[in-house]
């Protein structure tokens, strides 16, 4: 190619989404040796600014969970930290609730044309034993959100560790204390009566 050529590319890839930033690189080539690549960053559309992350409410050990989330400001994100209104006559489309566990992700619902500030409820009667997490996005015609989420764990937990072990001699022998764990490793339900401890020791005695 003669050099100082401008060149126009046409990018139609289908995958291509809106709300997403993309960047483009051209390197110059010549007998198998490339010069520097030099990058123009681009975003597709406009992004909106993330949902809150969803509140949960389990109501015991397993299912049911009360998931409660609320349609964000109209407003689009600009750079990383700041946002600004949308212009006129961007809405949000769409609003939508989804679940992942197992490596397994559903939709469980979504809400048409929701209005900023407006509340949803969402009772899961189906929630799995184990890790779930709930993730909500909006979209406009201009993009999607990124999905906002919270993590919940159901079902009987294992323990988290006893805190504030001690060991001390107490007339020739070791007597060791500690507090008993109060919530289960993960943040689930911890059936206290189901827990036993075992105690130990390292290394050779001293002489």
């Amino acid at each position: 190619m003669d050099a100082g050529t401008v060149f126009e590319f046409d990018d139609k890839d289908p995958s291509l989404k809106k709300g997403e930033d993309y960047t483009y690189y051209a390197v110059a080539t010549r007998q198998e040796k490339s010069g520097d690549c030099k990058y123009a960053y681009v975003m597709l559309g406009m992004k909106p600014i993330d949902p809150d992350n969803p509140v949960l409410e389990p109501t015991g050990k397993g299912a049911p969970v009360t998931v409660k989330y609320t349609c964000p400001a109209l407003e689009r994100k600009v750079g990383y930290w700041d946002s600004e209104p949308m212009p006129d006559g961007v809405t949000y489309d769409k609003i939508i609730l989804s679940r992942s566990s197992g490596g397994n992700e559903i939709e469980l619902e979504s809400h048409d044309n929701p209005t900023p500030g407006q509340e949803f409820s969402y009772i899961d009667n189906d929630a799995p034993n184990g890790t779930s997490r709930y993730m909500v996005k909006t979209i406009t015609f201009v993009g999607e959100s990124d999905q906002s989420s919270t993590s919940i764990f159901l079902g009987d937990d294992y323990p988290a560790a006893p805190s504030n072990v001690v060991a001390v001699e107490v007339d020739g022998k070791v007597k060791v204390t500690w507090d008993a764990p109060t919530e289960g490793y993960n943040g689930g339900v911890l059936d206290l009566s189901k827990v036993k401890y075992s105690v130990a020791h390292r290394g050779a005695p001293r002489k």
